[in-house]
């Protein structure tokens, strides 16, 4: 990669959802196509949530030679009572 970055992070709001508005792409594919990238060592994904992820993503990280990398929140409801 030019000037020597090796690692890649993948930033947004509800992030596994990216490529659900595009219709043929989805996360799962921009990890793969990202992992092609000559001299990317780490992919690092941010705010995944744990009910989003499917078997795919989980294959997609797998089989990548990039290590990646992620933070998974839980979301807790706040229940408040009038």
């Amino acid at each position: 990669m030019h000037n020597g970055f090796k690692e890649i992070i993948l930033v947004g709001i509800h992030v596994a959802s990216y490529g659900v508005d595009l219709g043929d792409t989805t996360l799962e594919s921009l990890i793969m196509d990202v992992d092609k990238i000559d001299g990317v060592e780490r992919i690092r994904l941010s705010s995944i949530e744990p009910m989003t992820l499917n078997q795919e993503f989980i294959d997609s990280i797998k089989d990548s030679k990039s290590c990646v990398t992620t933070s998974i929140y839980r979301f807790n409801p706040v229940v408040t009572k009038h």
